[in-house]
């Protein structure tokens, strides 16, 4: 006689949320937040997007914080276009959300040179 073979059993999953009570009012803030967060805060902040069945402006929380609450447009897209599942693990995931992020704050603290009259002078010979 063969094997017997199991039956496939389909199951449901969902998702039961702890604050953690971390927030973020600014860039370095949030910055900040995404470097101290647990790994399972990084996943359920990337990853849950694509878990909800219907299509949203940003593809994560961070992207959607950036975005809405501190009106960084440019890096939500930023980090809307990082797909987690480019990543092997978590941990490389939260390195390329905290490059975009510094990539944007060092654009935001880009040098300009001013040219101001001080009212000194000097006469030549």
């Amino acid at each position: 006689m063969g094997e017997i073979i199991e039956p496939f059993e389909f199951k449901q999953c969902t998702n039961i949320l702890k604050s953690t009570g971390k927030k973020a009012k600014n860039l370095r803030e949030l910055r900040d937040v995404i470097a101290t967060v647990s790994n399972e805060c990084i996943f359920h902040h990337t990853y849950h997007y694509f878990l909800k069945g219907h299509i949203l402006e940003y593809t994560s929380d961070f992207a959607h914080w950036a975005g809405e609450s501190l009106e960084e447009r440019a890096l939500a897209e930023q980090l809307s276009n990082i797909d987690p599942y480019d990543f092997k693990d978590i941990s490389d995931l939260r390195k390329e959300l905290l490059k975009a992020i510094d990539e944007r704050d060092m654009d935001s603290r880009r040098a300009i040179l001013v040219s101001v009259l001080t009212g000194l002078n000097i006469q030549m010979p």
